[in-house]
């Protein structure tokens, strides 16, 4: 699961209250702020992918991984990695490592400091 923050812009606001719970929408001003938790799979990129410039990822939040290694600093190929330059690449940034997102100024971090150690539902019954 991750948590999201994210802003829209105001014509596509028929959109985010056609896919997504209302109370997760806040209008604004200049458009809408959405903060939800969803699973990370591709249902999910292709989401955010199909709003184009019209969205903007505020944050995004994952636990950190049980193998520093996997995390978004660790290995140059790390699972952390392998999900986040793909969406970043889908919303039109060029990047290809850490180093290249670091030097657009951003920094990612995870706000869960600690990795999971146990689910409180069991496995075999999420599907």
């Amino acid at each position: 699961m991750v948590d999201l923050e994210l802003e829209f812009t105001l014509d596509v606001g028929y959109r985010l209250f056609d896919m997504l719970d209302d109370t997760a929408i806040t209008k604004h001003e200049n458009g809408y702020t959405v903060k939800l938790t969803l699973p990370e799979n591709n249902w999910l990129y292709d989401f955010l992918m199909s709003f184009g410039n019209k969205v903007t990822i505020i944050r995004i939040n994952e636990v950190v991984p049980s193998d520093p290694l996997q995390d978004f600093y660790g290995i140059p190929n790390a699972d952390y990695l392998k999900t986040t330059i793909p969406l970043l690449q889908g919303a039109g940034a060029k990047t290809a490592s850490i180093q290249d997102i670091l030097q657009k100024g951003i920094y990612i971090t995870n706000a869960v400091k600690t990795p999971k150690t146990d689910y409180t539902i069991d496995k075999s019954r999420v599907n």
